[in-house]
């Protein structure tokens, strides 16, 4: 990337972008900016035009410990729920420029009313409320059409954005999906719009309000300079990203600061000698007011490997370490509170994790994988099988489940105790049917 950007005023304060851009989003005249592009856009109809939809429903049953019932006997312990997501997107392309804009309803149903706990809801509410709380976002671009204790109707624009070239940079303006990393199992760089660990439903991300450049390192090599502008400091980023291949070997480099705290991350991916290996760590600056005790930096960090042992069978392993986890199971319900996991980024709670997983494909049209989540200090895991069938060139159903093995919560004598990590998670299982138009 041309780093002329980043001059002594940027590097003391490096906001100066964010403050910029922050205002052009802010302003009314950008609405009039995209209205402009978009009709300019598609002005001319001999250009590149695309569109399609895509249907997903996601039908899962789960069953929670039994001490959550005890506590409040208005806690089911036996939760159904139903998700219906449809989402029309389309992408116009004239030159060197690109509109591309999705917007999306999410219909959901569940056995029990929303407004009770996470043990007496399901863990697909919980987990649209957490993205919809934590998402970077600069604009409010969802609708709740129907809002009732079982039954939630919400409309998003999921993605906005225009991207065009100028010279030897790349742009990319509005509402979009950022990957950061390896994209594996477990991630530690992808601190933007994270899924977590062994999301099932990741067709597609929830998009960031964002701006974006990017250019050319040498032969093999990106450079990007990525700025979101939120309207608090805690929804705000600006990153530097660099990526280059070394003999085969994928390397990243991310830096700056997002949700005001400093940064600094290195992934690596590639193979030698018919072995996959991979990794990620990053340096996180502490805001745990929660925590006197702990450093002024955090460091996360995994590695892992894969291998194909035979013919379409692969076998995998990692390990995975993070400073602000619980050092002790008694800790788990007070970690949670900590940043990290109020602001969606983190989701583990402990702090040191082994990760196994397989994949086996039994023809080009049935492929079976499962996956473990082991917490090293307390022993307890979570092991999630699925199996994925082709149903034709545009359809396909997943079969999943969840289970949950470790100590479970009891009641003491003055509060609830939590021996270990996944004890305090339910086991389930559901299926995942989608269709592209």
């Amino acid at each position: 990337m041309r780093f002329y950007l980043m001059n002594k005023g940027f590097l003391e304060n490096p906001y100066h972008l964010n403050i910029c851009v922050q205002r052009m989003f802010r302003s009314h005249f950008f609405f009039i900016f995209l209205a402009i592009i978009s009709f300019s856009v598609t002005a001319f109809a001999d250009e590149e035009f695309d569109a399609g939809v895509a249907l997903r429903q996601i039908t899962q049953y789960q069953r929670w410990p039994g001490i959550y019932h005890k506590l409040d006997s208005e806690y089911d312990r036996d939760i159904g729920s139903a998700q219906l997501l449809s989402r029309f997107w389309m992408m116009k392309k004239s030159g060197d420029s690109c509109l591309k804009f999705e917007f999306e309803n999410n219909c959901l149903h569940q056995s029990v009313p929303f407004d009770n706990s996470l043990a007496g809801g399901s863990i697909t509410a919980w987990n649209n409320q957490s993205q919809q709380n934590n998402r970077l976002e600069f604009w409010n671009l969802s609708r709740e059409n129907i809002s009732r204790r079982q039954t939630s109707v919400t409309t998003s624009i999921e993605r906005f954005d225009y991207a065009w070239s100028w010279n030897n940079l790349d742009f990319d303006l509005g509402r979009q999906p950022i990957s950061l990393g390896t994209s594996h199992f477990i991630g530690v760089l992808d601190i933007l719009s994270p899924f977590y660990p062994g999301y099932l439903d990741s067709s597609y991300k929830p998009g960031i309000d964002a701006f974006r450049i990017r250019s050319g390192l040498g032969d093999t090599g990106e450079a990007e300079l990525i700025a979101v502008p939120g309207r608090e400091d805690n929804r705000k980023a600006l990153l530097g990203r660099m990526r280059k291949n070394f003999d085969g070997i994928d390397a990243e480099m991310i830096f700056g600061n997002f949700r005001d705290r400093k940064f600094l991350g290195f992934g690596y991916e590639g193979e030698k000698h018919r072995v996959t290996y991979w990794g990620e760590i990053g340096l996180f600056e502490s805001k745990f007011p929660e925590r006197k005790s702990i450093s002024k930096y955090s460091v996360s960090w995994i590695f892992g490997l894969e291998k194909d042992i035979r013919p379409r069978f692969r076998l995998g392993a990692a390990f995975f370490h993070q400073d602000f986890g619980a050092g002790r199971s008694e800790d788990i319900t007070q970690v949670t509170s900590y940043a990290p996991f109020r602001e969606g980024w983190a989701f583990l709670t402990g702090r040191n994790y082994g990760l196994i997983t397989a994949h086996k494909e039994f023809n080009p049209l049935l492929k079976a994988e499962i996956s473990a989540i082991i917490n090293l200090q307390d022993r307890s895991s979570l092991w999630q099988p699925k199996l994925s069938i082709s149903t034709g060139d545009n359809t396909d159903i997943t079969f999943f489940s969840w289970i949950s093995d470790g100590k479970q919560p009891y009641l003491s004598t003055y509060s609830l105790s939590t021996p270990s990590e996944f004890g305090m998670f339910p086991d389930g299982f559901g299926v995942i049917m989608r269709y592209f138009l």
